[in-house]
């Protein structure tokens, strides 16, 4: 996705900068303005591969997160907590029946807590693809506008 948004980006700001050159081609060749307009073309495209960057580095910080909230931090925490659940009960460990019941009870703690985290990272997720369905729905009423604009016939 990110590579098809840079892809779009750099054809609008092709397409809008070669627009420009042509409506004013006859000026910028008479008055020697080649120089100018070629500052201004690079100028755009700087701008372009900084917000590109920006975007990309974005996306690399949403997905360190996301791992980290949906693959590492549950272990951590259900780690956390086993140890607290352990110290808190004070029983003889020694017996077959104690230990059975504890390993059932970290194991549900474990459960809980995995879920309980691959919830939030779906809901990340969520947000994710809700923002690719709105873009998808706005290109679609941009298609619609121009095919009602294109006059019949």
């Amino acid at each position: 996705m990110p590579c098809r948004l840079l892809e779009m980006l750099i054809q609008v700001v092709f397409d809008s900068m070669h627009e420009r050159l042509r409506t004013h081609a006859e000026s910028v060749a008479s008055f020697g303005g080649g120089a100018r307009e070629k500052a201004m073309i690079e100028s755009r495209f700087n701008e372009l591969l900084a917000h590109a960057k920006i975007l990309l580095r974005k996306k690399w910080l949403f997905g360190v997160l996301d791992d980290f909230v949906t693959k590492q931090l549950p272990h951590n925490v259900t780690w956390g907590l086993s140890l607290l659940y352990d110290m808190e009960h004070k029983v003889d460990r020694s017996l077959t029946s104690t230990q059975g019941e504890l390993a059932q009870a970290l194991r549900f703690l474990a459960s809980v807590v995995s879920q309980s985290f691959l919830a939030f990272g779906d809901i990340l997720e969520l947000h994710r693809k809700f923002i690719e369905l709105s873009s998808g729905v706005h290109w679609i009423f941009e298609l619609e506008e121009l095919l009602d604009a294109t006059p019949s016939g």
